[in-house]
């Protein structure tokens, strides 16, 4: 009903020879309605679009930090396992889910941002990116809490997983039917929820008691 006061009104502004709505209590009344109707409307719009603004920001902040961290030392940054893989896992999960958030409502001065080929990395390329840190852990015997907390060995190196690193980690083990590792892992992204930014849990569709319930799924499977 709201909408259809709203065109009534712009059907007479047009169509009217004279018009006297700005003279005429009724008619403004009329109007202030259909214009409170059109900001209660765009309100929901508004708090969608800032929320997609905040993870947006949220992101690109986050890719900033570790671009300045990386500049430092270029070639020590990529070679370390523990960036190689959050950075194949936010390029295969995260960013697709950006720039399909960022394409819904790009303007023109966006266009670029589609030509993007995340394609190139695939699930091929993720989980030999995985397969990758996990042989380091099998072959020096390391604890899951260690690597996820930067340590390899006796070196500690300023690289953590956050939560969401160590998901996949879990979920690729579970896939390999490795219940017990898989296990350690999920605990740990559990561990580590709170320290991960919720938009980015948002974005991707993930709760805490998604990961819960997929990890007392693996035990009671066991």
């Amino acid at each position: 009903m709201k909408h259809y006061y709203l065109l009534v009104f712009f059907l007479k502004v047009v169509s009217a020879k004279e018009s006297r709505i700005a003279t005429s209590t009724y008619e403004m009344a009329r109007v202030a309605e259909g214009e409170d109707d059109l900001r209660s409307d765009l309100r929901p719009l508004v708090e969608a679009l800032q929320k997609k603004l905040d993870i947006i920001r949220i992101f690109a902040d986050e890719a900033a930090q570790r671009m300045r961290q990386a500049e430092l030392n270029p070639e020590g940054y990529v070679s370390n396992i523990l960036h190689s893989l959050p950075m194949m896992r936010r390029m295969h999960q995260d960013a697709p889910k950006i720039i399909e958030l960022v394409k819904f409502d790009a303007g023109a001065e966006l266009d670029g941002i589609h030509g993007y080929r995340l394609n190139i990395i695939n699930k091929m390329e993720f989980d030999h990116a995985v397969n990758g840190l996990l042989r380091v852990q099998n072959t020096y015997d390391l604890e899951a809490e260690h690597m996820a907390n930067g340590l390899l060995g006796l070196k500690q190196y300023n690289a953590t997983l956050n939560s969401l690193d160590c998901l996949a980690l879990a979920r690729h083990l579970a896939e390999q039917d490795n219940r017990e590792l898989a296990s350690n892992w999920y605990q740990l992204a559990l561990d580590k929820y709170e320290q991960t930014s919720q938009s980015l849990y948002q974005l991707l569709n993930i709760k805490r008691a998604d990961i819960l319930k997929e990890l007392n799924a693996l035990k009671k499977s066991r």
